[in-house]
């Protein structure tokens, strides 16, 4: 099913609550940074988004990472409900949507490659060249080797972020490796 070029995501239409998750917590990062939001679409066959004004590079990089954090909670939560609803011989339908709102959750957790790029901007690009312009090339080097410890570590993380962006339904391996630790915390 295609239209003028774009591909309709059917993990958009099977895994819904968690784009929204995911749009929700970049709205919550924006409004947490006090980063002007000038545009939304919370779920979409397509896509979805939220554009906003670029904030400085601590508040992007917030909004960018957001969803992986807002989305892993929720799925936990979820699934730590299904579990709870299980063990309390809860009918079988609500066992499975919590289950399937905790796979939702879980799917979407993960940046977009949109996101991954603005991380890995603000950490590079847009950070080296502010120090660069306020304080000349030698000293823009030797800030960065100061903040080496702090920075690495985001390096880091946002090269595990695009990795993650790339794999296609990584997901749901997400959602297994949270289900096994919770049912193993809760005693299932």
């Amino acid at each position: 099913m295609e239209e003028a070029g774009q591909v309709v995501m059917w993990d958009n239409i099977l895994f819904f609550p968690g784009v929204i998750a995911h749009e929700l917590a970049h709205i919550l990062a924006c409004l947490v940074t006090g980063t002007k939001i000038t545009g939304i679409k919370l779920w979409g066959l397509r896509e979805a988004y939220v554009k906003h004004e670029e904030p400085g590079s601590i508040p992007m990089f917030i909004i960018a990472v957001a969803p992986f954090l807002f989305n892993t909670v929720l799925a936990v939560s979820a699934l730590y409900l299904g579990h709870v609803f299980l063990k309390s011989h809860q009918s079988f339908e609500v066992v499975l949507v919590s289950y399937w709102l905790s796979a939702s959750l879980a799917y979407h957790a993960f940046p977009s490659l949109d996101d991954v790029n603005n991380a890995y901007q603000v950490l590079t690009k847009n950070w080296f060249s502010s120090m660069l312009g306020r304080k000349g090339f030698l000293n823009a080097v030797l800030s960065w080797l100061l903040f080496v410890p702090v920075f690495l570590p985001l390096l880091a993380l946002i090269g595990l972020m695009y990795v993650f962006s790339q794999i296609d339904k990584l997901g749901l391996v997400w959602f297994i490796l949270l289900f096994l630790v919770t049912a193993r915390i809760v005693g299932l």
